[in-house]
């Protein structure tokens, strides 16, 4: 009976320590890539472990609104581009307007941008280095962070959640999307 009761906490301790040994498993001297969900409003709205997470970066991938936003915790440290630059648009038309040839060629053009970006990446990481690439709101929910981390082994990228415009929005409605306390959405 005793070996019955033991089985589902070893089932969890060996979850835990693998999902912990995922997130240290990268090389000894290599740097990671840091995708950090900044919030939907500056470092108000950021979570501590996102201002912390930037101000540990060697170096950092940033709009000029997110790195004008947040220099303080930023402060001097090499930026390295726009993750936004040249995404969503191509020689001064947005990407819903492209057709045919030029439909194609933002495509190429997109393609080659985000490798070269993601091979300054890499160059950084084989140094040792830790980059920051900070994305609006949540990582991965409508942010360019996902074009980049796509191209990293899992256990060269970390994750820093952030507060999502759904979750500020409630806060300042003062309301929830459950249907509690009359709230009906």
């Amino acid at each position: 009976m005793k070996r019955k009761n033991i089985v589902v906490p070893c089932i969890i301790m060996a979850t835990v320590l693998v999902a912990f040994a995922r997130t240290s498993m990268a090389e000894p001297g290599k740097g990671r890539l840091y995708v950090i969900g900044t919030g939907p409003a500056g470092p108000q709205t950021a979570t501590l472990q996102a201002l912390e997470s930037m101000a540990r970066m060697d170096a950092i991938a940033a709009s000029q609104e997110h790195v004008r936003l947040f220099s303080e915790y930023i402060g001097a440290k090499a930026f390295l581009f726009d993750p936004w630059e040249g995404i969503f648009e191509y020689r001064g038309k947005p990407f819903p307007e492209l057709r045919g040839m030029e439909l194609r060629d933002f495509i190429q053009e997109r393609s080659r941008l985000i490798e070269s970006r993601v091979g300054l990446i890499r160059g950084l990481l084989e140094k040792g280095k830790n980059v920051g690439l900070l994305d609006s709101g949540n990582p991965l929910l409508f942010a360019p962070g996902n074009w980049y981390l796509e191209k990293f082994a899992r256990q060269d990228v970390v994750i820093i959640p952030g507060m999502g415009s759904d979750a500020a929005a409630m806060a300042a409605l003062g309301k929830s999307v459950l249907p509690a306390n009359d709230a009906r959405f």
